[in-house]
């Protein structure tokens, strides 16, 4: 039998756990910016207009000028470029609603990756045998290639709307 925890997550009643970016092992804005690109480049999105690039800003103000830069002027430029040539744009349409969708992530270029998880390490010892078991909840152990490997498939899937077949294939 397991223990509560287990119970809990099998009755699609998990119990909720901060399990998060800490000191025990920190992502770092040096990780980031090393592994995420080329991961991109090489499994480019079926969506992917031009090289990605990643910028991170240690400032609101610094990063909505980034975007200004980087992605409205472009999107607003292609846009007028197609409307001279007599056809329909829609490139700075599906920028704004990339960035709606990403909205809730501008926390993390501008911070970085870290969160008080003090109370993490009392929580896996205060779980019996057959939770520890079922639920790891040793953040030191977690391996973030793999983590954001598969966060950013699921970008893909979810996010993008790529199919998950042509995900497979480029994976």
């Amino acid at each position: 039998g397991g223990g509560k925890a287990a119970a809990a997550c099998a009755r699609g009643e998990p119990l909720v756990v901060h399990c998060s970016s800490s000191g025990d092992n920190p992502v770092s804005w040096g990780f980031m910016l090393n592994a995420m690109p080329g991961y991109f480049e090489r499994h480019p999105s079926s969506k992917t207009r031009g090289a990605i690039h990643f910028r991170w800003a240690r400032s609101q103000a610094v990063y909505s000028a980034l975007h200004a830069v980087y992605h409205t002027i472009p999107a607003t430029a292609s846009d007028v470029l197609a409307w001279l040539r007599g056809l329909k744009g829609g490139t700075r349409a599906k920028m704004e609603r990339l960035t709606s969708l990403l909205r809730p992530l501008v926390f993390f270029p501008c911070h970085e990756w870290l969160f008080d998880a003090s109370n993490l390490g009392a929580v896996r010892h205060a779980l019996n045998c057959a939770d520890r078991a079922t639920l790891d909840l040793d953040v030191a152990a977690l391996c973030w290639d793999t983590y954001f490997t598969t966060w950013s498939r699921g970008m893909k899937v979810f996010l993008l709307q790529e199919k998950p077949s042509y995900v497979r294939s480029r994976l």
